[in-house]
């Protein structure tokens, strides 16, 4: 979770069989290791991951580096909302069918998930991960409706287990992991703070526990049945599934919201700062620094937060977008305080190389693409990047072919209707 290496005092050897023993000075302290040798399954996971690299890309350390660097550094710069980090309880049943419903019409029509080559979240070159996206409307039942209705389902029972009021940041999945799948230990990326787990459907030799690592620093293995629904704390509580999954497959669906201040209380929409990052804490200097800054409205001067990253794209600085991304790849996700990502920026610019490199970045989120601006205080009442890309430069621009190819849907503002156009 935090480093490259773990324990080798493993419980066979001899001083941990007889006291009588001497302990060896380089095993003096070293917790006790009774799982097995865990350094050399890390050691295959990361040699899988190097040997799998067919495309050009971050490597498998660049990832791993980045992985642990989050594990270490978010759960101490960001605000907790709940005593232990996470709970499992019952999916509301009537959510629980319409989310079973769509998996049983569309499951044999699964798709492989596309991970960036040196991704090392799940060992993907050993155990392909699948999906049955909610947002595809090509899928019965799927689209806008659907994740509309997962949000709804789920959003106030978040805010009263947080006492925070929540924004939607993105449904995904869902993901099916079979035979062999091991999902490596991390804090999730911001804006992703207040989370869930729904698991949709299951065949398995024996359970596949997601551990987490709660606000009081001990492990517990969750075990989740058809139905089971697990709230967390997925940008401090470390999560995971470190052991290979035993069976044919898993299906969980993932729901992600952001909180924006407390209940009962009025909601200030121009902070320059999330309300979840600690201030003077290394993540906000990393959020400063790499990501946020102000831009002020010449017609009310009030203050409306916004990225740099969202900043380049509008200016379709190829240049300046790539650079930013190199740094901070998860910047790709943010969005102002308009629910704009930079994707919708960059379409505003009409730079086709700028959004190439926002989508070449985004590419494993499917959804990502027809993700919709804010209106009227709800993300997902806005328009899609290709209704936009038509509106501002016409069908003719090169982008709107591209963003097409890419799997872009017009959805227009206050509709939940898309089309292929």
């Amino acid at each position: 979770m935090h480093g490259y290496r773990v324990t080798t005092n493993y419980d066979w050897l001899p001083w941990n069989i007889d006291s009588s023993i001497p302990v060896p000075e380089d095993y003096t302290d070293m917790p006790l290791q009774p799982l097995g040798d865990k350094q050399a399954f890390y050691e295959n996971h990361m040699q899988g991951c190097r040997e799998s690299m067919k495309a050009k890309g971050r490597s498998c350390k660049s990832y791993e580096n980045a992985r642990i660097d989050r594990c270490v550094r978010q759960p101490r710069g960001v605000h907790n909302y709940t005593k232990i980090g996470y709970h499992k309880m019952r999916a509301p049943e009537g959510l629980f069918q319409i989310i079973k419903t769509f998996w049983e019409t569309n499951k044999d029509k699964e798709v492989i998930e596309t991970w960036d080559s040196g991704d090392i979240a799940v060992n993907h070159w050993e155990s392909p991960t699948y999906r049955v996206p909610l947002e595809d409307t090509s899928m019965e039942g799927g689209g806008p409706i659907l994740m509309q209705q997962v949000y709804d389902g789920i959003r106030d029972i978040m805010s009263e287990w947080t006492g925070q009021y929540q924004v939607p940041n993105s449904v995904y999945g869902i993901r099916i992991y079979k035979q062999g799948a091991v999902l490596a230990p991390h804090v999730d990326r911001l804006p992703l703070v207040s989370s869930a787990i729904i698991n949709v459907d299951q065949d398995l030799d024996e359970p596949w526990p997601l551990e987490v690592i709660g606000h009081d620093g001990l492990a517990t293995n969750i075990t989740m049945e058809p139905g089971d629904l697990v709230l967390y704390e997925s940008h401090s509580i470390i999560h995971g599934r470190q052991f290979p999954l035993k069976g044919s497959y898993m299906a969980n669906l993932f729901i992600h919201f952001e909180p924006i201040g407390p209940i009962g209380t009025e909601v200030n929409p121009n902070l320059d700062l999330p309300i979840y990052i600690v201030k003077g804490s290394e993540i906000e200097i990393q959020w400063q620094l790499l990501n946020r800054g102000i831009v002020y409205n010449i017609f009310d001067n009030n203050r409306v937060p916004t990225s740099k990253i969202h900043e380049k794209a509008r200016q379709g600085n190829t240049k300046g977008v790539t650079r930013i991304l190199d740094q901070a790849h998860e910047s790709v996700f943010f969005r102002d305080i308009n629910g704009r990502t930079p994707l919708h920026e960059a379409v505003q610019s009409g730079n086709v190389n700028t959004i190439s490199v926002i989508l070449s970045h985004a590419k494993k989120e499917k959804g990502y693409i027809n993700q919709r601006t804010k209106q009227l205080g709800k993300v997902g009442a806005g328009g899609s990047a290709l209704y936009y890309a038509v509106k501002f430069h016409g069908f003719g621009h090169p982008m709107v072919e591209l963003l097409k190819q890419n799997g872009a849907k017009s959805i227009p503002p206050e509709s939940t209707l898309s089309s292929e156009l």
